[in-house]
């Protein structure tokens, strides 16, 4: 029997991790009061309230499946990791181990001579024969390749498209969507599969100025304003601030996401200006913020999507590599008959405080649904990017 310690941040990247940990009740679990009390606290953060409740309605029906230790709280240390950290060493229990997702309190935990280990659920790619390098284009193949449903190789200085079943498509030529024009082959493949009427789901990664969210755009008007495969256009993204908090915003739901949206306006422009989107503007004015026409397009905060059913519409999740495993499968859920979904994001990139290269909602997607007949995935790569600044930044690895 081994006997665990949980760290919050596991509980949040996983809230059935009690259950998994315990393994029906063949080893010992432990849970401090302290990490009640940071759930507590987080529970008012609106990120992570869908989360806090499912960690709750699991430890109240699985109470049998853990022990809660140190009733009266040590607010000795101000730190709540410094109280963890007490509560391990208070216990004095020979070979206890301490999961935590957190490298800094790892290290905290090694030099007292804790030892602690990373929940192994937390990664996507732990003990298989995959990895977050899988690209969607095999740059060569031979008689031991195995080709991937939805992918791309290169055979003789040709690209080809691979689906189970069907004779692999030569892509010699170049396309062209809502008068977009790819700027290299990674673009072309992008704009392949996001035509693919087969293909329902798409996760695109690439760095920044590849051009993922503005391609997205471009399939979305073209699928909905000239096919009309679909009726809606919807786009919703992860809201984490880089740098100081702006704080709260008044206005509307639309007035609020205004300014995390705003290089959604700017791509939306830039398109109209190759082609005209007027239909999904309600109404535009110079001096004011634009209005979209919510029967053709709406841009929707994360909680809200979690309350919809989501049917007739093309989807973009923007930032995916924000949303854990959790946010994903919830948010997928949601969609019903006739969806198209591109989930783009950049794993270099990672914002929220809880994930990271290997253990967020982009690679989560890749891992469970690598091969299956209606998904693809592709990471794009380019040697030019939006422009040359930003391809120092990303050439240099600023």
């Amino acid at each position: 029997m081994k006997t665990y310690f949980i760290d919050t941040n596991v509980l949040i990247d996983n809230p059935d991790a009690v259950q998994f940990l315990s393994d029906n009740n063949q080893n010992k679990v432990l849970i401090s009061y302290n990490v009640l009390n940071e759930l507590d606290k987080l529970k008012k953060d609106p990120k992570l309230t869908h989360t806090i409740s499912q960690i709750v309605k699991n430890l109240k029906t699985n109470s049998n499946s853990y022990t809660i230790i140190n009733q009266v709280p040590d607010l000795a240390a101000k730190k709540t990791d410094d109280r963890l950290l007490q509560d391990i060493l208070n216990l004095n229990i020979e070979n206890i181990i301490f999961v935590t997702n957190d490298n800094i309190l790892q290290l905290k935990a090694m030099s007292l001579g804790i030892f602690c280990e990373e929940f192994k659920r937390s990664d996507p790619f732990l003990n298989t024969n995959t990895n977050g390098s899988y690209t969607g284009i095999f740059d060569q193949i031979n008689e031991e390749t195995k080709l991937i449903n939805n992918c791309f190789y290169w055979d003789l200085g040709k690209l080809y498209f691979y689906r189970r079943d069907l004779e692999a498509k030569s892509i010699h030529y170049q396309n062209n969507v809502w008068k977009v024009t790819p700027k290299n082959y990674y673009q072309n493949a992008f704009l392949e599969l996001g035509l693919c009427d087969s293909i329902d789901l798409m996760t695109i990664q690439g760095n920044a100025g590849t051009g993922k969210t503005f391609l997205s755009l471009a399939l979305a008007f073209h699928h909905v304003l000239e096919k009309k495969s679909f009726k809606k256009i919807y786009i919703t993204k992860a809201m984490y601030e880089i740098g100081q908090k702006m704080g709260y915003l008044p206005g509307t739901v639309n007035e609020k996401l205004s300014p995390y949206m705003k290089y959604i306006e700017s791509l939306i422009f830039k398109l109209n200006e190759l082609r005209t989107v007027h239909k999904i503007y309600s109404k535009t004015d110079a001096d004011k913020d634009t209005i979209f026409n919510d029967r053709k397009f709406e841009i929707l905060p994360i909680n809200f999507v979690r309350g919809m059913d989501l049917e007739d519409a093309f989807i973009i999740i923007d930032e995916t590599q924000n949303l854990s495993r959790s946010d994903v499968r919830t948010l997928l859920s949601r969609m019903g008959e006739n969806v198209k979904c591109i989930c783009v994001g950049d794993v270099t990139q990672i914002d929220n405080p809880y994930l990271d290269v290997n253990n967020n909602g982009l690679n989560w997607i890749m891992k469970k649904c690598k091969g299956e007949k209606n998904y693809a995935h592709l990471t794009i790569k380019s040697d030019k990017y939006r422009g040359p600044i930003c391809e120092l930044v990303v050439k240099t690895k600023l």
